[in-house]
């Protein structure tokens, strides 16, 4: 087992530059943030090129929820390639998950919105 994160803080945006480091810096580890889409959409569209930036209580406290989520759930486990993987998958009208897992550990979480083509 892995503990990711123990003491990880982020700094609140103050221009749209400093979000977009932000939501990249959250990204990289979105196969192990459950429900990251859902959370990570209010930081998402404030990065958009005609979108107004402007950091909201709403925007924080998922920040806060992501981080939280790293510095105290984030374990992984590394698979045993002899034992049987369960997938565990789930899709709504908006958006797709999948949970990866061996023997009741998490080995690797998948989520993300669906396009607007995609939910055609």
């Amino acid at each position: 087992m892995l503990k990711l994160f123990k003491d990880i803080n982020f700094k609140t945006p103050k221009i749209k530059k400093e979000l977009q480091r932000l939501v990249g810096f959250i990204n990289q580890f979105k196969d192990f943030i459950p429900n990251l889409s859902s959370r990570i959409t209010c930081l998402k569209r404030m990065t958009r090129k005609n979108y107004i930036f402007k950091w909201s209580d709403k925007c924080r406290k998922n920040v806060e929820k992501i981080f939280y989520g790293l510095k105290k759930e984030s374990k992984l486990f590394n698979p045993d390639h002899t034992k049987l993987f369960g997938i565990f998958i789930d899709a709504s009208d908006t958006g797709i998950g999948a949970v990866f897992v061996q023997n009741s550990k998490l080995i690797g979480v998948f989520s993300r919105k669906l396009s607007s083509t995609q939910m055609n």
